[in-house]
């Protein structure tokens, strides 16, 4: 969620200034220390995780990748290939891009702004932005929803209440464990459910998403036991039934993750490659838009879209449930 992703990068900036880098004998130790502490038991491992450190080995069988592992990976290194490819139809794809390409001229909002304080949307901010916030605007403008589903929220609920308001229509329902302090301002939210998706009965989901247009997921990321990745794409979405807007946030197909992003900044996010496996042979899941995707291969449609106002990039992606209902 965007309230863990502002505290890990507000640690990094805090910590890696005042802390020079380690090597020789402290390197040494630290080995012989954690070969002690990645096998202690369960309460010595609660104790470390509570100060935001995590000791796992480092084995074939890992799931966080080896940095030798990232040199060689068939997703391409250091020239990434777009391997998952299959879910996507350029034609469709442009089609989609042309539908909501009208809506774009009327979104101009400023360079700048304060994220700690701000009512409204600015493209320089650190969560959501470029293409991802362009397409969202003239989504929801083109489709004028009666209700926006949003798991994870932040400055795309400031996108989406733009749009809402110039439709003269339409509710965000947020759930979002850490809202922002704007959140409860933004007119458009009708409530705010301060829990962990995961946490939230499923019946109680399913009937939120049941009554919902549009559901937007930014959510951990994360493919391990009990995350809200698993829950959502695992438990909740293959129960929808009716026609569903999907969005999943930090998606980068077909191409892999960012190599650099595991490599320099620890970030092994992995939901991109579950969702994958869920749109694949999926008769009731259709791909309609992507922002990594638009950039790279329908560069001059998506650089029109953004109209310079912002450059392209980012990583929505957009998929359609039950679009026969």
């Amino acid at each position: 969620m965007r309230g863990l992703k502002d505290l890990a990068a507000a640690l990094r900036r805090r910590l890696r200034p005042s802390l020079p880098p380690p090597g020789g004998e402290e390197v040494l130790q630290f080995i012989r220390d954690g070969h002690r502490f990645v096998w202690s038991p369960p309460e010595i491992r609660r104790q470390i995780q509570s100060h935001g450190i995590n000791i796992v080995p480092a084995d074939f069988y890992s799931n966080i990748p080896l940095i030798e592992d990232l040199e060689t990976t068939f997703e391409g290194a250091p020239t990434r290939r777009p391997v998952y490819d299959k879910v996507f139809d350029a034609e469709r794809i442009a089609a989609f891009l042309a539908g909501i390409a009208p809506f774009a001229a009327e979104f101009i909002p400023p360079d700048e702004g304060d994220e700690a304080a701000c009512s409204s949307f600015f493209w320089k901010n650190s969560q959501f932005s470029w293409t991802d916030a362009m397409a969202y605007y003239c989504i929801l403008r083109a489709r004028k929803p009666k209700r926006v589903i949003e798991i994870g929220c932040g400055f795309s609920t400031l996108v989406a209440d733009a749009a809402l308001r110039m439709n003269g229509s339409g509710e965000i329902i947020a759930i979002e464990p850490f809202p922002r302090p704007f959140l409860p301002r933004i007119g458009t939210v009708s409530e705010i459910i301060r829990a962990r998706v995961q946490d939230i009965p499923r019946a109680r989901v399913l009937d939120l998403v049941g009554g919902a247009d549009i559901l937007f997921i930014d959510s951990t990321h994360t493919v391990k036991i009990g995350s809200d990745c698993l829950y959502l794409y695992l438990t909740v979405l293959p129960d929808v039934r009716s026609r569903l807007l999907v969005h999943s946030h930090d998606i980068f197909l077909p191409f892999g993750m960012p190599l650099d992003w595991a490599r320099d900044r620890q970030i092994y996010w992995t939901e991109q490659y579950l969702l994958y496996a869920y749109l694949l042979q999926n008769p009731f899941a259709r791909v309609v838009f992507g922002s990594t995707y638009a950039t790279e291969f329908l560069a001059a449609q998506t650089l029109s879209l953004m109209g310079g106002k912002c450059p392209p990039g980012g990583g929505s992606l957009w998929f359609e449930l039950n679009a026969g209902v």
